[in-house]
């Protein structure tokens, strides 16, 4: 083959090289997406969280807290990063946010169900929810037991599937009250960004062990050596459709 003629084929391939590289650039760059059908990166949703505890002594304690969820990323394999920040207002202390990653569609880490599956039942971190029915918000249920205790959870959910309010109940094994929480949703600022977090003034950290993985920094650390992965694939067979075309 004429070294001419060579010479073009290495710039064409050389072309066709710059063009992956340029596409795979592009596709990392939309990895992260800021939005999910209703909710959007930068959303928050702050809860009113009241729990009635039964002692073994027949006394009850009251906790009130406030559980404050905010979007941190949303990614484009389904994935939601998601904080959540709690407030102990029995002793004005919180507690340092835990960062985790969910499915979007039905997160773990948020009272949220994808609005074209509302009215199904879905699965939330591996738990059944059933759909109940409709009376202005979507119901949703789960019932299941362990070690003698029966669990009920009941979620209610709005058009934009947000979840309004979230109960929990457990029996003990002669169907004696043990814990009764309920969450209200409070304050966002989904649909209205004119509605900002209130200061929380006079909470300060609790003294607490905390271990908290970036899951945003597995993601992109696992994205990259993929993407790595990629272009040393690629090189290596350009290098050795080179070797072919020049060897004698």
């Amino acid at each position: 083959m004429p070294i001419k003629n060579k010479i073009s084929i290495l710039f064409l391939l050389l072309l066709l090289f710059s063009i992956v590289s340029l596409q795979a650039a592009s596709i990392n760059m939309n990895e992260a997406s800021t939005t999910n059908e209703n909710i959007s990166v930068g959303s928050f949703f702050l809860y009113n969280v009241t729990d009635y505890m039964v002692l073994p002594n027949g006394s009850i304690t009251i906790f009130k807290q406030m559980d404050l969820f905010r979007i941190l990323a949303i990614y484009s394999n389904d994935t939601i990063e998601v904080s959540e920040t709690i407030y102990n207002v029995n002793s004005t202390n919180y507690f340092a946010p835990f960062i985790s990653l969910s499915n979007a569609s039905v997160p773990v880490s948020l009272y949220y169900i994808s609005p074209s599956l509302l009215g199904k039942n879905v699965s939330r971190g591996g738990i059944l929810l059933q759909y109940v029915g409709k009376n202005g918000l979507y119901e949703y249920r789960n019932i299941s037991g362990m070690d003698g205790i029966s669990s009920i959870l009941t979620m209610w959910f709005n058009n934009q599937g947000i979840g309004v309010k979230v109960n929990s109940v457990e029996l003990g094994t002669s169907y004696q009250l043990v814990d009764n929480s309920t969450s209200i949703l409070w304050l966002t600022n989904y649909n209205n960004s004119n509605i900002t977090l209130p200061s929380f003034k006079g909470y300060t950290l609790a003294h607490t062990l905390a271990y908290n993985i970036s899951a945003n920094y597995e993601h992109s650390g696992y994205s990259l050596g993929k993407k790595i992965m990629e272009y040393i694939t690629i090189i290596g067979i350009i290098g050795i459709i080179v070797i072919l075309i020049f060897r004698k």
